[in-house]
Parts: structure tokens; sequence; C-alpha cells
């Protein structure tokens, strides 16, 4: 059986790649994240003006399978990168802060929480696995090489479970799409207070969650403004985890209160998400996370409107 640490670097070089792969789908994506995860300005500006950060990722990720000291240098790169990383959402954490890091761009949702510390420092651990590995002498594509038959299946079968745990959970981010609205109460601006399924009764409800303290929030406050013009037959509220009665931005429509976030914590919303209510009872689209998923969603429906 191969030595388990082949698939330390392994594991974080596929990460690597991906992140990076989808940031570069998703341009926008690290210039707010920066922001969010309180990245200086000077580092920042320097980060994204030439927007080399994704492809820095995908570059480090395929450098691991380097050898020799090629290897070690780049165990060493990618381990500075993922402290670096691990620090700013722990901080982010430990602030209790709303920040959306995009970690892979537009594949999912980039909240972060715990789950997001949680899988840095496991992505740490593997690469600091990597650089031990390095300074004895081995390298990942010397590892690879050295595996007989009985290693590439059982390094296949890991890879394989890897994938179908991908995608389950791919799935089942979306399944929402599938379920019925649950019986939830949301509050108006006058406290006033109505169940999800009721105030979908008659026509379908497109919920924007957004917060005042998110940059990822921003560009979404900025474009929201004119989609109750754009969804006709459809009708557009911002949720807000602020108690009914606390002044909101004026560019905000319809403002409907979540107060104890029961709502976004059932439909698996964080900020900014954005989540259609079907006049049927049932799920209609989404949730989708991060701006610019929220405003192509909007689109999405603006298109299906446009169809009928």
């Amino acid at each position: 059986m191969a030595d388990a640490v082949v698939l330390a670097p392994l594991a974080v070089g596929c990460a690597l790649v991906a992140a990076g792969a989808a940031k570069v789908r998703d341009p926008g994506a690290p210039t707010t994240a920066l922001a969010d995860l309180g990245v200086p300005d000077v580092l920042r500006r320097l980060l994204r003006r030439p927007r080399w950060l994704p492809w820095l990722e995908v570059v480090l990720g395929l450098a691991l399978l380097l050898p020799g000291p090629g290897f070690l240098v780049t165990a060493v790169l990618v381990a500075v990168l993922l402290a670096a990383y691990t620090v700013l959402v722990v901080r982010v954490v430990a602030t209790g802060r709303e920040a959306e890091c995009d970690c892979f761009g537009g594949l999912g949702g980039g909240h972060v929480g715990a789950m997001t510390v949680v899988r840095n420092q496991l992505l740490l651990a593997a690469a600091v696995l990597a650089v031990v590995d390095a300074v004895r002498g081995h390298s990942l594509v010397g590892r690879l090489g050295a595996l007989d038959a009985g290693d590439v299946g059982w390094l296949v079968a890991v890879v394989l479970v890897g994938v179908l745990v991908a995608a389950t959970v791919h799935r089942d981010a979306g399944g929402a799409a599938r379920a019925g609205i649950p019986f939830l109460h949301v509050q108006g601006a006058d406290g006033t207070a109505v169940s999800l399924p009721e105030l979908a009764s008659e026509r379908p409800q497109l919920l924007v969650t957004l917060s005042t303290s998110c940059s990822s929030c921003a560009k979404v406050t900025d474009a929201i403004g004119d989609w109750p013009a754009r969804l006709p037959g459809v009708d557009v509220h911002v949720l807000s985890a602020l108690p009914a009665g606390e002044p909101t931005p004026p560019g905000w429509p319809a403002v409907l209160h979540d107060p104890q976030e029961r709502v976004s914590a059932v439909l698996g919303l964080v900020r900014p998400s954005a989540v259609l209510l079907g006049a049927d009872a049932l799920v209609a689209g989404g949730p989708v996370h991060g701006a610019s998923a929220v405003i192509g969603f909007a689109d999405e429906i603006e298109a299906q409107l446009r169809r009928r």
C-alpha cells in the first residue's frame, strides 16, 4: 500500500487548480472577496489590478508536479499562501464580520464561517505535510511514479470517492429548488408577521439577502433597484437580519426582516444570496450565492419572463 502522504500534495494541488480556474471564470470574485476579508488597500490593489491571484493558484497547483527542489520550493510557497488565507478567515470569524471569500469563484457559496476555517486548516495541514515530505527528499511525481498496480487502484478509489462526495454536495446545494416553501415567518417594515407560503400565495417572490457590512452585498445593492421594473409579475424583496423598524439603505426594495435568521438557516442563504419562491408553494429557483450569481439569477428570471 502506497504511503498515504501522496494524498496531501495531490489534494492541495487539485484544490488550488479548481479554485484558481473558478476565479478566472468569475473575475469579479477576488476583488470583493479581498475587501471582505480585510486585506489592506495597498496589497489589495497590487493583487487585483493585474488579476494574477487566480493564475498564481493554478500555477502553484500544477507546479506541485515538479520533481526535486522544484517540489520543495512550490510546497513552501503553497503553505505560505494557505497560511495567509487561513489567518484571514480566522480573523473574520473571530470578529463576527460578514464576508464572502469566493474561494472557488462561481462554483458555490463563499460565506466565511466555521466550516471555512476547518477547510483551510485541513488544506494548510496537507501543505505542511507536503513540505515535510519534500524536505525528506520525496516529491509528488516521484511517489506517483513508484506506485504499483495495487497502489494505483487504491489511489483511484480514493479519487473517485472524493469526486462522488463533491458531486453529491453540489447536487444537494441545489436541492431546495425541488422543495416546498417552509412555513416560516418574516416581518414587514411595521413588524407585521407573514408566513412565506402566504407571501407567495399569489405571485412569485424573489428574496435577496443583503447586509450593509459586506462588499459583495454593495454590488447587488447597486443593481437591485431596477429589478421590480425588470421582473413584472415577481415581487422583489430584500431579506434583512435587521429588526423591523431599523433603518435600511434606500436602494433596498420592499424589505422583509428575519432578525433571528431562521429563514436564512432553513433555506441555506448567506449574504448575498437569492431564492425564488413560486406561487405553487414550491421553491422555484435557487438558492444562489455570491454577488455575480445573484445578479445572474435575476437576469435569468428576466429572460424567462420575456419568453412567456
